[in-house]
């Protein structure tokens, strides 16, 4: 069929609640229009949840091993058969709640999780 990787990498919404099957779908937004002044008061509005991403990767025969949280945000996918044919078992594998609380704690006290909540809408100044 088609090249299929052994490892993808892939960058996830980290404002989404991860719990959540949300995927904002991209739109084309009239610039011209948009005072940049105010642009920090619009909601960000792009991306996928782990969640959401975790059903994509394996509906195409892949399971998440990894979240990364800490200077970046992204999802290690590895492939089905790569990972039965080695006979390795990664600590929560397709468990995007096991595999956050994971990130957090391997990025330290300063270090943040995947998001769990809405973000709050800012005050308009």
């Amino acid at each position: 069929a088609g090249f299929s990787p052994r490892i993808v990498v892939l960058e996830y919404g980290e404002h989404l609640p991860y719990h959540e099957d949300v995927l904002v779908r991209y739109a084309t937004f009239p610039v011209h229009r948009l005072c940049l002044s105010q642009v920090h008061k619009l909601p960000r509005l792009s991306g996928a949840s782990v969640t959401t991403i975790l059903r994509l990767g394996l509906d195409m025969g892949y399971h998440l091993v990894h979240v990364v949280t800490s200077g970046t945000s992204d999802l290690v996918f590895v492939r089905r058969d790569v990972i039965e044919e080695s006979g390795f078992a990664f600590p929560a594998q397709d468990d995007p709640a096991g595999l956050c609380a994971l990130a957090a704690y391997q990025s330290g006290a300063h270090g943040r999780g995947c998001a769990v909540a809405w973000q709050e809408k800012r005050p308009h100044e």
